[in-house]
């Protein structure tokens, strides 16, 4: 049941914001579920479109809905939070937050890497890569596209050993011996080429985060360049900061 008061103080399309957003954060509206057209809150309580339009932007403003051509306003999944304090892999964090990940590797090939990779690598003339190119998803929805470069003579063994590829930072160490001591990333806004619009399953229009990560190893050698495509809507950057 709806409970709207045209004499409390707060004012009534906050008070529609409120209770749309209790019945999301407890399960009554779950991820891709629709809510109520303003249409049809407008007309259960008694009041204008505007009014129902601005308690579901305050909503759409905070990430936990987005309206969906053909569809209505839609409950997203609660964006997954990533720190900056701490050199970890994708798997690492997934499993430190509990979230459920898929990985489907799409490719990986021996090939030449591109000029600012090999500057990036420091590895001169001798450009000869193996390239890893995977899709995570969560809930059988791609929430990540990452394309990940190796020098040839140090890791081809990822071509030929058969290995499990769904964490890198694991193979390192695990298989390659190599313990990983740094590295250095930017993250940018931007927008999805076509291909990685139609992975990630959102529009040209919709922004992605752009990761790019240079790991180093105790020699302080560089041994990979990853490049990571987020989906906006689904993560978000957290880092502590002291003066």
């Amino acid at each position: 049941m709806w409970s709207i008061s045209r004499v409390s103080h707060v004012p009534l399309y906050h008070q529609i914001y409120e209770q749309l957003k209790e019945r999301i954060i407890s399960g009554r509206y779950k991820p891709g579920d629709c809510l109520p057209s303003e249409e049809e809150l407008a007309k259960v309580l008694s009041v204008s479109r505007m009014t129902a339009r601005r308690a579901v932007s305050l909503l759409a403003n905070e990430g936990m809905v987005r309206r969906e051509q053909g569809r209505g306003t839609v409950v997203v999944s609660p964006k997954i939070v990533r720190t900056l304090a701490k050199l970890t892999s994708f798997s690492e964090d997934m499993t430190i937050k509990q979230v459920a990940d898929s990985c489907k590797v799409l490719k990986v090939e021996h090939t030449v890497m591109p000029a600012h990779v090999a500057e990036a690598l420091t590895v001169g003339d001798e450009r000869d890569c193996v390239k890893l190119i995977r899709l995570r998803s969560t809930d059988d929805s791609p929430i990540a596209l990452q394309i990940n470069y190796f020098p040839y003579d140090r890791f081809a063994g990822l071509l030929t050993d058969n290995l499990p590829l769904n964490s890198v930072y694991k193979l390192f160490e695990e298989h390659f011996g190599i313990v990983i001591y740094r590295g250095d990333q930017t993250v940018e806004a931007r927008l999805p080429s076509g291909e990685e619009a139609s992975l990630l399953g959102i529009p040209t229009r919709m922004p992605v985060l752009h990761l790019e990560r240079v790991t180093y190893d105790r020699d302080d050698t560089p041994i990979e360049l990853g490049i990571a495509v987020y989906r906006s809507d689904r993560f978000k950057w957290r880092g502590s900061l002291l003066r």
